[in-house]
């Protein structure tokens, strides 16, 4: 009985690569002054303090806190992952 060729698609022979977790070396520290761009360059404001886990970020005028887990500094500037109206909208107090 000869043997019988693998199914097409099969990937029991190919181990499932694992998922690269984020390096905490990669982490940037936070320049105040720098300015804040969402990712599709646009701007939103420039950091005005940094406290803790948080930057102060100016945004038309507000100072608004943003964790800084959403930023990453690149030279003098610095991506949000969120866009602008997200982070105003974050700023908003909420009442319960």
């Amino acid at each position: 009985v000869p043997a019988t060729p693998p199914t097409p698609g099969d990937t029991a022979a190919m181990p499932a690569t694992p998922a690269t977790p984020a390096s905490p070396a990669a982490k940037t520290t936070l320049t105040a002054g720098a300015t804040v761009k969402d990712s599709q360059g646009n701007t939103i404001g420039t950091i005005g303090a940094l406290s803790g886990a948080n930057a102060t970020v100016m945004i038309d005028g507000k100072a608004v806190s943003v964790a800084q887990s959403v930023l990453t500094q690149t030279g003098d500037t610095v991506v949000s992952t969120q866009t602008k109206a997200q982070l105003l909208a974050s700023a908003k107090p909420r009442t319960k």
